[in-house]
């Protein structure tokens, strides 16, 4: 199997599509989301981006799907690669007016995160995942006791992706069709 570290492929495809869509989703939940939900726990955004990233491959061959895999494991806890996770977001100039988190805390945090949507898609699987999974991450970004109504988070974030890469989407990492 090919490489997922620093530099490989899929570490650079990672990067680059959490980078682009991070700002994206941002914008696309402001107005359902409570500035203090992003204040205190904007590095939800980036663990949702990721596992909706996973879900989205299962489409792809099962070597690209397995090498995505390690490569999404391997990014949260990347710390030579500069725009990784915890280089990228885990730096004083972009909290600077965030709740600011070590390292270590944003990686161990972000796994949990993860772990946490993956059992809510796979406990749903036959009654709309996508809307359970967007809820569990409306619930976990959420400061209080309201609902925060992200309902569609997923389908936003899934819809970001194709096979091809037409329509202005992200072209799914190593594709091949099954």
């Amino acid at each position: 199997m090919e490489d997922h570290g620093t530099g490989s492929r899929v570490n650079l495809y990672i990067t680059s599509v959490v980078l682009d869509l991070f700002d994206e989703f941002k914008t696309a939940i402001a107005n359902r989301i409570e500035g203090y939900d992003f204040h205190c726990n904007w590095y939800h955004l980036v663990a949702f981006i990721l596992f909706v990233m996973e879900i989205r491959h299962k489409e792809t061959d099962d070597e690209g799907r397995k090498l995505l895999s390690k490569g999404i494991d391997f990014y949260i806890e990347d710390k030579k690669n500069q725009e990784s996770y915890i280089n990228y977001f885990g730096v004083i100039e972009f909290q600077s007016g965030l709740t600011n988190y070590k390292p270590k805390t944003l990686s161990k945090n972000t796994h949990a995160l993860i772990g946490a949507y993956s059992k809510a898609w796979n406990n749903n699987l036959k009654s709309d995942p996508d809307i359970i999974v967007s809820e569990v991450f409306g619930q976990n970004l959420a400061t209080d006791d309201d609902n925060r109504h992200v309902t569609l988070a997923f389908k936003f974030l899934y819809n970001q992706f194709s096979i091809d890469g037409s329509n202005a989407t992200i072209k799914l990492f190593n594709c091949r069709k099954k």
